[in-house]
């Protein structure tokens, strides 16, 4: 049970975190909304806006989405909790775990952008591909997997909640996305891409706080110091499967198994979890690889500093009269609540500690929860409404359904994780859950959009029960665009009837763009490729051996880790101001003018109606040099 000697904050604090701050945030989203709406002609009432960010958002903003997608408030608890109980290998193995999934998502964006350049959702490319059956099975998978991902979040938020504050967990649970659905409901995925980013911002300026309290605080007084207490905690620790039972030794056995059930899990994860799909479709063309690449890179560090400096801070300290639950040791409930944390950084931090975790929890569920509230409201606007209920929906329609999506799922997600919560579902049981009930459809839908030959019944039986078949990738260049009114050729229960005719089917890109984005999916391959041989094979195998670190060697560790965290500043909250600076002072170039007078007002808009009418000559300019797709353009993306 929680330590009833030691709540640092009062219960205001945290309905003022959870209500007022997640309020605010709301109503600024409103205002940043009606700002892009005004002067930079970005409406979100347009389904392709809501949904894909008008496919225009650049290299900085995507890097800093992929960053905040992966920092989930279950990551930085997890991994601690981790670190805590095998020691200094688990974080580095949850990092791996993740990164390379998203150096595969690099993959999958890229071929999605080429293959699918009007595709708003996987499953309405599964439905086109397989037909009915194969999308209400994925359609179920892949809602599973979003509502199992935002419940465990929550979850694990409220626990940590209720662990600094003392507020009761259900009033949490309800509470924590309230703003969110405000600020989503008015702002759509360019919303999320724009909090991501402030809450990244957040995050990462706290994260870098907390990482460096923990080497630099009355019980650990610098690296030297952590070492050597460290080595005094070891004495009395055994760590079964780890060499010497040693909290210092990478060769643990329980770490590795850990990894390997973690990667899977998120391989699934990130491949059903249909919001990864849609940041990747919202992203440039331009923007789609290097964006990846930079956020894959730069996320690595986040899991491997948090969880090495707290998780073993949290070894360290846990004798000391500074720990929350001195003088017993935490429970094995309070492990899997995901208390280690929380207790680490009150014990090294104090209230000051206790505030900046509030608000990093509140920051990372809040964020991740608003791209999971798309991701549903797209399932249910795309793929149930416009496809079997009202096929001939028009742009208003979809965006109302989507609307009312975010609301209704929003409670039903507090809902469902309050149950759990009293079933007596814990952080460490759903962890693990998630993977298993997830990854029997992961195979299948990457292969959806990378290979070919898979055919219908590999899809919805599995991939060694179905022949090899010869899908052709033009019928994906028949999805189009929502239309603000009703039309008939507007269904994608209508394009059926047009695959038969596909060699009149053109490529809404130029071929210079298609050569282009052909060539970003051979270099994306590439960097996934090594990606996976970095980070589970050379860097961590000639670890894995009889050997404790010493001193030096865990001195260095700690600080490539804190480096690279602050690299990770650097791509996710300094490089997005500097890759948007052209539009940023633009649109407050407009927003000053207004402010000056009628006529600078009018020459505002005049400029925002030139910069409009410039963007849509360079779209049709585009679109004309499109060709027909009878000599296999998309064959070479293969």
């Amino acid at each position: 049970m929680l330590s009833e000697n030691f709540v640092p904050l009062s219960q205001g604090a945290g309905y003022g975190v959870v209500v007022g701050i997640g309020l605010a945030f709301g109503l600024g989203m409103v205002l940043v909304n009606r700002f892009l709406e005004r002067y930079l002609n970005e409406k979100s009432d347009h389904t392709e806006m809501f949904m894909v960010a008008n496919r225009s958002v650049g290299t900085g903003l995507t890097a800093s989405a992929v960053v905040s997608s992966w920092m989930w408030a279950t990551a930085i608890i997890w991994t601690t909790a981790q670190g805590y109980l095998y020691g200094i290998a688990a974080p580095f193995w949850y990092a791996a775990g993740v990164s390379i999934q998203i150096a595969l998502m690099t993959v999958l964006a890229i071929h999605a952008k080429v293959k699918v350049p009007n595709g708003h959702t996987v499953l309405e490319i599964v439905r086109l591909r397989y037909g009915m059956a194969a999308h209400i099975i994925y359609i179920f998978l892949c809602f599973v997997t979003n509502l199992l991902s935002v419940t465990s979040m929550i979850l694990g938020a409220a626990g940590v909640i209720t662990a600094l504050t003392g507020m009761n967990i259900v009033a949490s649970t309800f509470l924590l996305p309230l703003g969110v659905i405000v600020y989503t409901v008015a702002g759509g995925l360019k919303a999320t891409f724009l909090t991501d980013y402030v809450h990244t911002l957040i995050v990462m300026v706290i994260l870098a706080f907390l990482t460096i309290k923990v080497i630099n605080n009355p019980a650990i007084t610098g690296l030297s110091s952590f070492y050597d207490v460290l080595v005094e905690a070891d004495k009395s620790r055994d760590i079964a499967g780890n060499y010497q039972g040693s909290i210092l030794s990478f060769k643990s056995k329980s770490s590795i198994i850990f990894g390997l059930v973690h990667s899977f899990g998120d391989f699934a994860l990130v491949i059903m979890d249909t919001s990864f799909w849609q940041k990747g479709f919202a992203a440039d063309t331009a923007a789609t690889m290097p964006g990846y690449m930079l956020g894959g890179i730069a996320y690595f560090a986040v899991p491997w500093a948090v969880g090495t400096t707290t998780g073993l801070a949290a070894i360290a300290l846990e004798k000391s009269p500074i720990f929350p639950t001195y003088p017993r040791l935490m429970t094995t409930e309070e492990i899997n609540a995901g208390y280690v944390l929380p207790y680490t950084v009150m014990a090294i931090a104090g209230k000051g500690g206790a505030w900046a975790l509030l608000l990093v929890v509140f920051m990372c569920v809040t964020s991740t929860t608003s791209a999971e509230l798309i991701a549903v409201s797209s399932i249910f606007s795309f793929d149930i409404y416009r496809t079997y209920i009202n096929p001939k929906a028009h742009d208003r329609q979809v965006i109302r359904v989507s609307h009312w999506t975010v609301v209704i799922f929003g409670v039903f997600a507090s809902a469902f994780a309050t149950a759990l919560h009293y079933g007596g579902i814990d952080l460490n049981w759903m962890g693990y859950f998630l993977a298993t009930i997830i990854c029997p459809g992961m195979f299948p839908l990457a292969f959806t959009i990378l290979w070919k030959k898979q055919s219908a019944a590999a899809a919805i039986i599995a991939p060694l029960l179905g022949l090899p078949d010869n899908f052709d990738w033009r019928v994906f260049l028949l999805l189009s665009e929502v239309r603000d009114e009703s039309d008939d050729d507007n269904s994608t229960n209508n394009l059926v009837n047009e695959i038969k005719d596909l060699d009149n089917v053109t490529h809404p890109y130029s071929p210079q763009e298609l050569k282009r984005m052909n060539r970003a999916a051979t270099l994306a391959a590439i960097f996934s490729a090594v990606i996976g041989l970095v980070t589970w094979v050379v860097w961590p195998l000639p670890l894995y051996r009889d050997y404790i670190f010493g001193k030096s060697f865990f001195m260095g560790w700690t600080v490539v880790s804190e480096i690279w965290l602050f690299f990770c500043i650097l791509v996710a909250v300094v490089y997005p101001v500097i890759d948007g600076r052209k539009v940023l002072a633009r649109a407050f170039t407009l927003f000053f003018q207004s402010l000056t007078g009628k006529k600078d007002a009018k020459s505002a808009n005049s400029q925002n109606e030139t910069f409009t009418s410039t963007t849509e000559k360079k779209e049709a300019s585009t679109e004309s040099l499109s060709v027909q797709n009878r000599s296999g353009v998309l064959e070479k993306s293969e």
